[in-house]
């Protein structure tokens, strides 16, 4: 049986929300819109049937006759993360970085801590803003162990107080499918990123969507605000959740794939969201 995995906001990061030097970071990097967003409720047993139809080879879902890829654009529109920039490798080693765990531990962290797993243990981080933008950073590597940073994330958000603005987008993709894959073939059982695949679904697969008015947002809301909202209790209500009963209905349907979702989202423009120096804006920003 999978586990969905993913750490929810902390009091930590509730504070942080009200720091300007935090805000201000997240920014600057391109991570603030993602650190506004809150994870859907767990919905184990859609997430089960999603990964079923993981095709580990092609990379893509088998959805009924149709194959779902997932593009840089679900990443974006979903996340509100930042899609220009460096190179973000979330998977393997960083062959470029020469300091050391030690080095960050001493440099970074209170007197006396001691690595955690061969990681750094987040809450021994004296820095606010780099303690937020490490627990932010975990969340996009969709990390399984919590309150810890290996090696690369240290360097990274270390580098995002410089500030230095990376392409997330192609990074959490790239992570998701390994992730996929892992659980596919049953070499994990955890799986990180439950909000995020499950966002993407309601978006490409119309049927699984509640047979409701949808609220009207922003046009700069990323759309998992939208259905993490919707997945919470409202009045001992919860709208979106995908029991035994609906997902044998489900079996029984004929799925259709929406291949240009995410109408009236446009990020153009939005200072919540820097480009790297010398870059501007142009219509990737939007979807009709």
């Amino acid at each position: 049986m999978l586990e969905w995995k993913e750490r929810e906001h902390e009091a930590a990061e509730m504070a942080a929300m009200h720091s300007p030097a935090c805000i201000q970071a997240l920014r600057e990097c391109g991570l603030l819109k993602f650190f506004r967003t809150h994870n859907m409720r767990k919905q184990t047993g859609l997430l089960e049937r999603l990964v079923h139809m993981w095709d580990p080879d092609l990379r893509v879902f088998h959805v009924g006759a149709r194959d779902l890829e997932i593009e840089i654009e679900d990443i974006y529109f979903i996340t509100g993360l930042s899609r220009r920039g460096a190179p973000v490798i979330m998977s393997g080693q960083r062959s470029d970085v020469e300091l050391t765990m030690d080095h960050f531990i001493s440099t970074f962290c209170v007197a006396g801590t001691q690595k955690k797993a061969g990681r750094v243990p987040i809450p021994a981080v004296t820095d606010v803003v780099l303690r937020t933008i490490l627990l932010t950073i975990t969340r996009a590597f969709g990390s399984l162990g919590a309150h810890a940073a290996t090696k690369a994330q240290m360097a990274y958000a270390v580098e995002c107080l410089e500030p230095r603005v990376f392409n997330w987008c192609e990074g959490l993709r790239t992570n998701m499918f390994h992730q996929l894959t892992s659980c596919r073939t049953g070499k994990q059982s955890q799986f990180g990123y439950g909000s995020i695949l499950v966002a993407i679904f309601l978006e490409r697969v119309p049927l699984l969507q509640p047979q409701i008015a949808l609220p009207v947002r922003p046009p700069t809301e990323p759309r998992l605000v939208l259905w993490a909202s919707l997945a919470e209790r409202l009045r001992g209500v919860q709208i979106i959740h995908f029991d035994a009963p609906f997902l044998a209905w489900l079996d029984r349907q004929t799925l259709v794939v929406d291949d240009f979702p995410y109408g009236g989202v446009d990020f153009t423009g939005d200072a919540e969201l820097a480009l790297p120096p010398g870059a501007n804006w142009d219509d990737s920003g939007m979807c009709f």
